[in-house]
């Protein structure tokens, strides 16, 4: 009887531990089954660099922006990967050790937001326990994905945010506003979250009655206008060629437009983005993007993984009637959350997407706990826990399965192999052990960037990589190629202008389609029983043994 008493007066923290022993089992379970990808190859790969030289890929040193493809990648992360790289040694696992820990924090985070949120213990463990199963936030948990980290640092701003408004210890706004700043190092999709938070604070500040407010703005604008400097030094081209307006089909449905029917009025940039970023933004919101299709990059998973199940979608709309039936003290603040968090993606050219929209699923489950817990309670006590045990029958019936196809099915997908960037691993295999035979190694750049999957997979030596590397000016989407380093040429076009004697010729099997060469004579690398890469071998002369 005496243990009983002891479980139930802390059965919260046991339902907490619970759900992040469960969140921490699906994402270190069969972390090779999906494929590195450039960006985690080339956090990894820089981390690795740091680490060895305190340089990044390209000699900058203590870089406060990565150049990498010339997209000026956020490093936080890549910092934090320094130690684990360092003693693990570069690979799959150690690189994406980093975002598996922070992921794993999850169901504690959500459950010590919910109850500052509301000061409900039930409110807290039933967030956290939904997020201990969120096939949002467990495929990018199991990737090395910046937006975890911002994410997280994110939440932990907000919670010690929370406990500055209650309590006016600065202590709690300093913690808030570091946690803030630390993001902004961490993803490109944190500015706008974090420019709410900024503006929330300052409210805060302006209403309060006990703190130094002079003191307390110093500590919030200063952050704000040194990282401001920081992206005056180091713009985020690659950013901003991803918006909508810097597309050729942009244009051309003006031009088009105005082909059809002449009237400036009507058809300019300024009236097409108005129809093109509503478009975008409401399709954030839409169950098509958020319960059954999902991302249309197959990298992050594809119809038949849903990122929230259609009765957590259900629950969104309930949870916001209840925030406000109940007139919630930050019921304005949570909705605002909501709104602004696929801004970032809504701008893009690309389709709506879960990688940069990644912060929605934090408002999606507040939101969604709150609204299934006031559903339930709001049933006579004889009927509330039938209500209950339907609810949650049916949602752990459409986590299992959508968590089944993501686990078992999707990584099996060729399509899903060719997006995830599938083969690069078997290819470094195979060019280790054949590297003494060939004096140059041919590979084609089609998908990607294969240079930084070299560096990765054979740990090469940063220095010599940048003695020896050559690249390209960025191209229309703001990337840069590296065109060769060592005794590599990422160039795969034609075979007819190759110098050297005996060469590897590493293409896709497209990239074969107009040779005389013989299948008998290329060798195939794959992954899962996927045809991936086709090799030639080419000798004038006997290879070394």
């Amino acid at each position: 009887m005496k243990y009983w008493k002891f479980l139930r007066s802390k059965h919260h923290f046991i339902l907490v531990g619970i759900s992040v022993l469960i969140i921490a089992t699906l994402l270190s379970i069969k972390v090779g089954i999906h494929c590195l990808n450039a960006d985690e190859a080339a956090f990894g790969y820089n981390a690795y660099s740091i680490g060895e030289t305190l340089r990044d890929e390209h000699g900058v040193f203590l870089p406060v922006r990565l150049e990498s493809f010339s997209d000026n990648k956020l490093p936080l992360l890549a910092y934090i990967m320094v130690p684990f790289v360092k003693i693990l040694g570069l690979s799959i696992w150690s690189i994406r050790l980093t975002t598996i820990i922070l992921g794993s924090l999850f169901p504690l985070l959500f459950y010590l937001l919910s109850y500052e949120l509301f000061q409900k213990k039930n409110f807290a463990v039933v967030s956290a326990l939904i997020s201990s199963v969120s096939p949002w936030l467990i495929i990018f948990s199991r990737y090395a994905f910046e937006g975890v980290l911002a994410t997280v640092l994110i939440i932990t701003s907000i919670i010690t945010l929370l406990k500055f408004s209650k309590n006016q210890k600065m202590h709690f706004l300093i913690f808030s506003v570091s946690f803030s700043f630390l993001s902004l190092f961490s993803y490109h999709l944190s500015k706008s979250i974090v420019l709410l938070i900024a503006i929330w604070t300052i409210i805060i500040i302006f209403n309060s009655t006990k703190t130094r407010k002079l003191i307390a703005y110093f500590f919030v604008i200063v952050p704000l206008l040194l990282f401001l400097l920081t992206e005056i030094q180091f713009p985020a081209s690659r950013v901003s060629n991803l918006l909508f307006y810097k597309t050729p089909g942009f244009v051309m449905s003006i031009t088009e437009l105005n082909n059809e029917h002449p009237s400036r009025l009507l058809h300019n940039k300024a009236i097409e983005s108005i129809k093109v970023l509503s478009q975008s933004y409401l399709k954030h919101f839409s169950p098509e993007f958020l319960v059954t299709e999902g991302d249309n990059d197959n990298r992050f998973g594809m119809k038949g993984i849903e990122p929230i199940s259609a009765i957590e979608y259900l629950f969104i709309g309930v949870g916001l009637y209840f925030l406000f039936k109940n007139k919630s003290k930050y019921r304005y603040p949570i909705l605002s959350f909501l709104l602004i968090a696929p801004l970032s993606s809504s701008i893009a050219w690309q389709e709506a997407s879960l990688k940069r929209s990644f912060f929605m699923i934090v408002p999606i489950l507040i939101i969604g706990s709150y609204g299934l817990l006031n559903f339930c309670l709001s049933f006579d006590k004889k009927i509330r826990f039938l209500i209950l045990s339907i609810v949650f029958i049916t949602f752990a019936i459409m986590k299992i399965v959508s968590l089944d196809f993501y686990f078992n099915h999707y990584p099996k997908k060729a399509i899903a192999q060719y997006s995830m960037q599938c083969g690069y691993d078997e290819l470094n295999s195979y060019i280790k052990e054949n590297y003494d035979k060939f004096d140059h190694f041919y590979i084609t750049k089609k998908h990607g960037q294969p240079y930084i999957f070299t560096l990765f997979f054979q740990k090469f030596s940063p220095i010599l990589f940048q003695e020896t590397s050559e690249s390209t000016s960025s191209d229309e989407y703001g990337f840069s190629q590296i065109t060769s380093f060592n005794k590599y040429t990422f160039n795969a076009d034609s075979m007819d202008t190759i110098k050297y004697k005996n060469y590897a010729y590493v293409g896709y099997p497209d990239d074969f389609n107009f040779t005389n060469i013989d299948k008998s004579d290329i060798k195939v690398i794959g992954s899962k029983e996927t045809e991936i890469f086709w090799v030639y071998e080419h000798f004038e002369q006997n290879p070394a043994n």
